[in-house]
C-alpha cells in the first residue's frame, strides 16, 4: 500500500544521519485515478475506520506528510473514469485528506499512453515493444530484476 511505502521511505530517510538532522520531507506519490480508487478503498485496510486512521496519518504533516498527484488520462476527448466516479473519489478523499493533499491533473493523450499497468501487461505477454513506454533506466531495471514475468 502507499501507506506502507510512506512508512518505509520515512524510516529510510531517517537513517541518512546528517548533522543537523534533515527536515521531514514531504512525500509526493504520482498515480492514476484507478490507483487513487484503490488508495481510498477500505478493503485494503480491513475497515473504514482503519482506512481513515491510516490515511489521516498518511496525509498529515505531522504523520507521513504525503500528497498525491493524480493523473486524469484523456484519450480521444474522454477521461478514463466517469465524472460521477471522479466526484465520488474526491468526496471520499476529502474525508481523509486536508485541502491540497490530493491534486488532479489532466495529462492529455500523448502522456496518457504511459501506463504502468500497460508496461506490466506487455512484459508478461512477452511483447518486445514494452520498453517504448518507459525510460532506458527503468527498462534496464525491469530486465535486470526480471519484473512482471510469471
Amino acid at each position: 500500500t502507499f501507506v506502507g511505502k510512506a512508512e518505509v521511505l520515512r524510516e529510510a530517510y531517517a537513517t541518512l544521519g546528517s548533522d543537523p538532522p534533515p527536515e521531514k520531507p514531504g512525500l509526493v506519490f504520482l498515480l492514476g485515478l484507478d490507483t487513487l480508487e484503490r488508495l481510498l478503498a477500505p478493503r485494503y485496510y480491513g475497515s473504514m475506520d482503519a482506512m481513515q486512521t491510516a490515511l489521516t496519518r498518511f496525509f498529515s504533516p505531522e504523520g507521513d506528510n504525503a500528497s498525491v498527484v493524480c493523473a486524469r488520462r484523456i484519450m480521444s476527448g474522454e477521461t478514463s473514469v466517469s465524472e460521477e466516479k471522479e466526484q465520488e473519489l474526491l468526496s471520499l478523499a476529502g474525508r481523509v485528506a486536508s485541502t491540497g493533499r490530493i491534486s488532479l491533473v489532466d495529462i492529455g493523450e500523448e502522456l496518457a499512453r504511459y501506463s504502468s499497468s500497460e508496461v506490466r501487461k506487455r512484459v508478461k505477454e512477452g511483447r518486445p515493444d514494452w520498453d517504448t513506454l518507459v525510460t532506458k533506466e527503468v527498462a534496464d531495471y525491469i530486465r535486470q530484476h526480471r519484473l512482471y514475468r510469471d
